[in-house]
């Protein structure tokens, strides 16, 4: 609707433009005419003659004194004075001397009028000259002033209409949309062309699409500020869609329709095949192998039956085999356990068989070498006394050992814990290695840097300690070999533990002891094994010091009874050093 209304606009000021050079041509041949020596008959007739050429209606009024004469007006003396109160006086007050376009009804019919002044051969004006147009053939035959349910209205600048397409009698002066918002919106508009929405003009019943363009400026052409307004009612724009919208939901109910048929026969085609495929997953979930799926389809469902059911197949050939294992598999569990508890009596029984001949020869071998109870020993009696009680007491650390070992992998490993002074503890400990290191003349040397009381078991720590001392003390050299055995308040970046551990970063609620001698150390690569059961590093080394390889395995049993952590350092390289921390209070577990 904008792009005709300005299109018809631009049509109409072309019109009126062409009718107002028209206007200027006439005046120049009607001034020479009226300023000839022809007589008025002879004006009168040329005029005429114009008239019918030109298809318009030329009146020419000369002012010759007192003395008024018509042209082209001797049919037409009825309007005489209408046009010259209320067009000539009018039109002069408003731009004398200029092409200015006004209106007029004649005959009950709207005129457009153009009026320009007529020259004497001195240059004054001595008439005026004036051609009316039908309003009609101004308009034209645009296609949107064809639509019949099209409103439009000409206007002047000032809200008066100038033709209306539904005013009954096309009267001008009705002022009635100077009020209207589609005019007041391109009167304060700088553009040429406004649009919107607004209630019907001189009607009540609903809202119409208005549309307003201003009259375009040309070149020569006096702009007479003339507005063209079209309207058409929501109900009609839209009936269009509103009809497009019935026939789409009509057209969507049968779509729905035919889908809704068509799915029900897909479905009952498709549905019974895979409800009977459910089914017998079904009695598959429930343990049903037996029966067979048979299902009489050669499309993809009748293939996924036969998948299913080689599947069904499968899984009673495996679950027979399944059970069948799984029923060997608890004889032989029945059977381990059998033989766990013959082996758990077995040891006990040997345990206590060889601890009960032990302890009397351990017992009689001491007396023997105190002379105040056997009496003297010559030299070589003496040694092979000293013989079999080392080997008496080698016999019972290994018994001990072999026990410990046991009680861990069963989880019978019992902690007896108590509160202790850690100085205390260390000063007992320290008394009771004393005379392993003086044999070899090695320096024994203990730094205690932690005080408070620990919560452990003191004679486990103690047989920790005492196995890493027993291993430094076969690897140190003899008279210049040194063991400290240090303890401390935990602190983490004092700790570089290899593999990660889950000791709680706590400093104050943790001890770290430490056990280094300046050995011979560990050759590298030779330290991820160590706290292995039986591991020895070379058996040359096993077979001149003794062994069996389970110390440092107990240690890492006993420590983490407690709820810490045990690890070799890598970082000291003057020989070996060992590290394990313990909590302070009662945080690690008491059974293994």
């Amino acid at each position: 609707m904008e792009d005709y209304t300005v299109n018809w606009i631009n049509e109409i000021a072309e019109d009126n433009f062409d009718k107002v050079k028209e206007t200027r041509f006439l005046t120049n041949q009607i001034s020479n005419i009226i300023n000839s020596n022809l007589t008025d008959e002879q004006k009168n007739s040329f005029v005429t003659d114009l008239q019918r050429s030109t298809n318009s209606n030329i009146t020419v009024l000369i002012r010759e004194g007192n003395k008024t004469t018509f042209f082209g007006m001797d049919r037409q003396s009825a309007i005489v004075h209408t046009f010259e109160s209320n067009f000539l006086n009018k039109t002069k007050a408003f731009n004398t001397g200029a092409e200015i376009p006004q209106t007029f009804i004649r005959n009950g019919k709207l005129w457009l009028t153009l009026w320009a002044p007529v020259y004497n051969k001195n240059g004054n004006s001595i008439g005026d000259l004036t051609v009316n147009y039908p309003i009609p053939s101004l308009l034209g035959n645009s296609p949107v002033g064809l639509q019949t349910d099209l409103k439009f209205d000409l206007l002047f600048r000032n809200g008066t209409s100038i033709f209306s397409n539904y005013n009954g009698d096309n009267q001008t002066g009705a002022n009635f949309l100077s009020n209207q918002p589609i005019f007041q919106k391109i009167t304060e508009s700088k553009s040429r062309v406004e649009s919107g929405i607004f209630p019907n003009a001189n009607d009540t019943r609903g809202n119409s699409i208005f549309v307003a363009a201003r009259q375009p400026s040309l070149p020569g052409f006096p702009d007479a500020g003339w507005v063209l307004t079209t309207s058409i009612p929501t109900e009609k724009a839209f009936s269009g869609v509103l009809n497009l919208r019935v026939t789409f939901v009509v057209i969507t109910v049968l779509i729905l329709a035919i889908s809704l048929l068509v799915v029900y026969f897909v479905s009952r085609s498709i549905s019974k095949p895979i409800m009977a495929l459910r089914d017998s997953a079904q009695k598959i979930t429930e343990g049903d192998l037996g029966t067979k799926i048979e299902l009489k389809s050669t499309d993809e469902i009748g293939q996924l039956a036969n998948q299913l059911d080689n599947m069904r197949e499968s899984i009673r050939s495996r679950t027979e085999e399944i059970l069948n294992k799984d029923e060997k598999l608890q004889q032989i569990n029945q059977s381990l356990l059998e033989t766990e508890k013959s082996k758990d009596e077995f040891i006990s029984m040997v345990s206590h068989e060889l601890k009960t001949p032990i302890m009397p020869i351990k017992l009689y071998s001491d007396m023997l070498l105190k002379p105040e109870f056997m009496g003297e020993l010559n030299q070589k009696q003496n040694k092979a006394i000293e013989t079999i009680s080392k080997s008496v007491e080698r016999l019972q650390i290994l018994i001990n050992d072999m026990l410990d070992v046991h009680r861990l992998e069963i989880g019978r490993f019992n902690l007896s814990k108590t509160s202790v002074g850690v100085r205390e503890m260390i000063d007992q400990i320290m008394t009771s290695m004393l005379p392993i290191a003086q044999a070899k003349n090695i320096e024994l040397v203990s730094q205690t840097m932690a005080g408070g009381n620990v919560i452990c078991d003191p004679h486990r720590i103690e047989q920790v300690i005492f196995n890493l001392v027993k291993n430094a003390v076969d690897f140190v050299p003899e008279d210049h070999g040194k063991i400290t055995v240090s303890v401390e308040n935990f602190e983490h970046e004092k700790i570089n533990p290899d593999s990660s551990s889950n000791v709680a970063e706590q400093p104050d609620s943790y001890l770290l002891f430490a056990v280094e001698d300046n050995g011979i150390g560990l050759p590298p690569g030779k330290s991820d094994d160590l706290f292995k059961k039986f591991y020895q590093i070379d058996t040359t080394v096993s077979r001149k010091h003794g062994g069996t390889g389970l110390g440092l395995a107990i240690c890492k049993g006993i420590v983490e009874a407690h709820g810490g952590k045990i690890w070799f350092d890598k970082e000291y390289t003057e020989g070996t050093r060992f590290k394990f921390i313990i909590p302070r209070g009662n945080e690690g577990p008491i059974d293994r």
